[in-house]
């Protein structure tokens, strides 16, 4: 026979954290130990924004949204980086911009960088993560990306 107790009172229960916030909250933590800065999106549980730029880059302003993605169909977690909006290719310079793509393509590895359907030049990254090392691992993509973006970013000012 089993015995309930139940003296009532409020119900309330917190809902565990899913991975991808445990995984956005402990890259919080590190980007916090190191004193670096970040935002965070309101009512958005898996987004970080970082921005970088001025100082030693070669580029004035750079976005990067990391999206640690709840909706991951591959087995495990994954983090997709993105940076928009780093050159404009339109009408007749679409063609300089798929050629320099594809010229950044053969040459760096980690990013893609692709042209939207608006002729903005993107970079994009996505990485499985998991247990103990996702956050780390989070960061060295992003100053991966960072890095490769400052050292192509005077071909896209020529292009």
């Amino acid at each position: 026979m089993a015995l309930f107790n139940w003296k009532g009172g409020s119900t309330s229960v917190k809902e565990p954290e899913t991975g991808s916030q445990q995984h956005k909250r402990e890259f919080c933590e590190l980007l916090d130990s190191r004193g670096m800065y970040y935002d965070e999106r309101d009512g958005d549980p898996t987004t970080v924004i970082m921005r970088f730029g001025g100082g030693s880059f070669n580029f004035d302003h750079i976005t990067v949204f990391i999206d640690f993605d709840p909706n991951s169909k591959a087995t495990g977690d994954t983090v997709h980086l993105v940076a928009l909006c780093l050159g404009k290719f339109e009408g007749g310079r679409l063609e300089r911009g798929l050629e320099l793509c594809n010229d950044i393509l053969r040459r760096k590895r980690w990013v893609r960088p692709y042209i939207d359907d608006d002729g903005d030049l993107d970079f994009d990254a996505d990485m499985f993560i998991g247990g103990s090392t996702a956050a780390s691992d989070t960061f060295e993509l992003v100053q991966a990306m960072v890095s490769i973006i400052d050292d192509v970013y005077p071909d896209i000012q020529r292009a």
